[in-house]
């Protein structure tokens, strides 16, 4: 049986909840990171966050993968891809919720 888009679409949207972001972004100590935990605790009211949260937490991790990820220098080839998946899961799961919004 094949899910419809809005039932993925709930579940997704469900699963991206304000204590779900706190725990996946508390393990890096990157500042795009430690601000969205800031935002998240001094800005977001309630459990489950809005679009415009969620928009500025896709920045936000956009921005540490760019800033972070590709840095080869830093990381091996593998721990690159272990450190930050994660991270790039939350990426697009982000972007799957907000590109199904029509606010």
């Amino acid at each position: 049986m094949v899910a419809s888009a809005s039932g993925v679409h709930a579940r997704f949207r469900a699963k991206l909840c304000r204590c779900n972001i706190h725990n996946r972004i508390k393990i890096y100590g990157f500042i795009e990171c430690v601000s969205i935990l800031s935002f998240i605790n001094h800005v977001c009211d309630g459990e489950e966050l809005d679009l415009y949260a969620l928009r500025y937490i896709h920045g936000k991790v956009s921005e540490c993968l760019r800033n972070h990820a590709s840095n080869s220098d830093r990381y091996g080839q593998n721990e690159q891809i272990y450190y930050f998946q994660d991270l790039r899961a939350l990426q697009v799961e982000l972007e799957f919720v907000i590109s199904l919004c029509h606010n």
